[in-house]
Parts: structure tokens; sequence; C-alpha cells
């Protein structure tokens, strides 16, 4: 390879063409798409940047962010804390070093006069990372191979969770795709339930997932899904989904799904649809307990931020604390009003 490589801001384009750009990379995913895009910029403070990497005036990758304004200084992250980012990293056509991105990334946050740079995916390693001057801070997933099929997907799952799904089959709990204009208000009003039961309110509102289900159903990059008994709605997934990977971007349950199962089952159907439709892996978009049990393997993702500014990482904290704060202030006034009542 020869030539600098230089990063500038993609040219306007619309939804189709910036789409269209896309099917060149077989790594690109749902959260480069242009419905992701747009459900960012309808329900987030800022908007989502798109990139463009050239060499010697070629085309040779792309790459998108969100920029976030605040407090007099400017960020950019893929991903950004409290913006579900995490898999907007950069696409290549002939993949240089990433120490020769790393440096393109500092020119063009200096032109750009950013105080703060989010960086993240496999491209990247630590190594890299630590050595352009950003601290590391990994990202961990559960993914769940698909390519063995449903019976290989189903041996791996944790005997209780398949314990659980046949008591909720038995129960006759039942899942179904829900793509009516009530979804939304059910998905929230189960996640606030959630929350709830945690004395806590939701870290996003329902204009966020709203505008998810707006920005990526003309497509079909998202899946709503509702699990029932007798029609008495229980649990919701919000599933996402490319040409490779389905990612459980969200769920959500009322407690009586809890004893007839239905949280098992609705994750197991998420499984076999995603296995129908040929994808590759189930991304559960994070780890903990609960998603251990689906069977996959924890896999931890390179990320890091670098401070252009010495007082940026304060301001990029705020952007993490502050959403925390507000979650506490708030549930603290609807337990207050709550006593009241």
């Amino acid at each position: 390879m020869t030539g600098e490589l230089v990063i500038q801001e993609h040219a306007a384009s619309g939804a189709d063409q910036w789409d269209h750009l896309l099917t060149r990379y077989r790594n690109a995913t749902v959260f480069h798409s242009a419905g992701w895009h747009q459900a960012l910029n309808d329900s987030l403070p800022g908007r989502v940047v798109r990139l463009e990497l050239t060499r010697d005036r070629e085309v040779c990758g792309h790459w998108c962010g969100f920029f976030v304004p605040k407090f007099g200084f400017r960020l950019f992250g893929a991903p950004l804390p409290g913006t579900g980012t995490d898999y907007m990293y950069p696409l290549f056509i002939e993949t240089p070093p990433p120490s020769e991105f790393l440096r393109a990334v500092a020119a063009w946050a200096a032109s750009w006069r950013l105080s703060m740079v989010d960086l993240g995916g496999e491209y990247l390693t630590g190594e890299a990372l630590q050595a352009a001057g950003y601290r590391v801070r990994p990202t961990r997933t559960y993914r769940v191979d698909l390519r063995g099929g449903e019976p290989g997907v189903w041996s791996g799952l944790k005997p209780a969770m398949r314990n659980k799904v046949r008591k909720a089959e038995k129960q006759g709990v039942v899942v179904e795709v829900d793509r009516s204009p009530d979804f939304a208000r059910l998905y929230f009003d189960m996640l606030k339930a959630v929350f709830r039961r945690q004395k806590k309110v939701p870290t996003y509102d329902l204009g966020r997932v709203e505008a998810l289900l707006r920005g990526l159903e003309p497509a079909g990059g998202v899946v709503p899904l509702v699990a029932r008994r007798s029609d008495e709605p229980l649990a919701t997934v919000i599933l996402l989904q490319d040409r490779r990977v389905g990612y459980y971007w969200g769920g959500a349950s009322y407690e009586t799904a809890y004893p007839v199962g239905a949280n098992d089952l609705i994750q197991w159907r998420a499984l076999q649809l995603c296995v129908s439709k040929g994808l590759e892996t189930y991304d559960t978009c994070g780890g903990g307990e609960y998603k251990e049990k689906f069977g996959g393997t924890l896999v931890s993702l390179s990320a890091g931020h670098r401070p252009m500014h010495p007082v940026a990482r304060l301001v990029r904290a705020s952007v993490e604390q502050g959403m925390r704060a507000r979650q506490a202030l708030f549930a603290t006034v609807q337990r207050l009003a709550e006593s009241l009542s």
C-alpha cells in the first residue's frame, strides 16, 4: 500500500445510496445502516457522522460514529457511552495496520477540533490502542454460533434454560412477531416494570424505542417479538438483524413471565428465527449471568478512548454519569409519587 490514509466526511447522500455502498463490505452490520443512523439522530442529542477513507484519492473504506457537542467540547465515538454504537467500526476494502488507521484518526480529530475520540471493534487491538494513547476498556458480549443448526444451538443451551423452554411450551406460551403500532408501548411498559423491581427507571425513553422501530422496520432490520399466554402479554424482545448476525438489542417482561418460563422461550424462539434465516451468529450485546445460559462464547472486543483536551475525560464521564444520575433522580421521584398516591 502506498500513500497516506486520509479520513474525511462522506459526501451527503440519501439512505438508499449509503446502504448500497455498504453492500461491498461483508462485515457491515445493521449498526452501519442508514436506518440505524436515523434512529440515533431521531432519539439522541447529537448526530451520526459518516466518513470516507481514501488513499491516493482512491476510496479504501468507510466509517461512521456519533458526534456530540457538550459544554463546548466535541466528542466523537464508535462506541460512545449510552448511544449503542459499539459495532459502528471501520470498514475496509483493503485493511491497513491498526497503527496506520489510528494515525489517520488523530489527524482527522485534530482537523475537526475534537476533544475526545472513542474507538472499538474487532479490527483494533488493545496494544495498538494503548500505543496510540487510548485508555483501553474492552466491550464484552456472548456470541452464539448458529452454524450447527437448530440441534446444535439447542444442545448448547444450559440445561436449566432447556427445562424452562419445555415448561413454557407445556404452559401454552406462544411467541409471535408483533409489528403492530402498540408494540413499542408494550415493550416500554414491561421495561419500566423490570426497572421498577430494581427501584430504578429505564436508561432510555419510549421515544428511543419508537425511533428504533421506525428507522429499521422498512428494511427489515428489526424483529419485535412478544410472548403471550391466553392472549396475556408476558415478555418482549427486540431482535436486530443484518446479513450474518442477529442481535439481542433489548428484552423486558412482566413478573407473570417468570413462573411459566416465558423469558426463556422467547429467547429460544429468537435463536430459532435467526437459524431459519441462515444467520451465522446470535450476539447478546453484552455479558452477564442471564445471557451466559444461551450457550455462547464470551468475546472481548477492544475499545478505548483518547482525550484530545485535558478536561475532555471529565466531559465524557459526565455523558455516562449523567444518565445514571438522571435514572436515580427519576426513580426517587417515582417512588415519592407512588408513596403519595
